[in-house]
């Protein structure tokens, strides 16, 4: 494996852990899978992460800011309230609504979020 930075290698870590968590749930997902789709090692993980509750936090946070972008991008430069706050809302629920229908719905919740190559 190529010399990676931190950031990249908890970043290759967190797209891994959201298609692991996809496939298996969060149940079953432990660090081992994570790492194995990652193409990394435990001390590698450990190095980036305190543990795997660490991970999966960061996780639900790439997650629910992929809902906050979608719905500000939805209202930017409505300059009344009311339709504002209706599209915010509504492209928040299909955002949500995403999630729960798509076949992979964690792995394209996350903009980006592509198997390692």
């Amino acid at each position: 494996m190529a010399r990676m930075a931190l950031k990249e290698r908890r970043e290759e870590l967190i797209a891994a852990a959201i298609r692991v968590v996809t496939r298996e749930g969060v149940a079953k997902t432990t660090t081992r899978p994570i790492v194995r789709e990652a193409g990394m090692n435990l001390g590698v993980f450990h190095y980036c992460f305190d543990s795997r509750e660490d991970l999966l936090e960061e996780v639900i946070t790439r997650i629910t800011d992929g809902f906050v972008i979608a719905s500000r991008q939805a209202c930017a430069g409505e300059t009344e309230l009311r339709p504002a706050v209706e599209k915010s809302l509504h492209a928040f629920s299909a955002s949500v609504a995403r999630v729960v229908r798509e076949p992979h719905p964690l792995s394209t919740a996350v903009p980006g979020n592509q198997p390692a190559a």
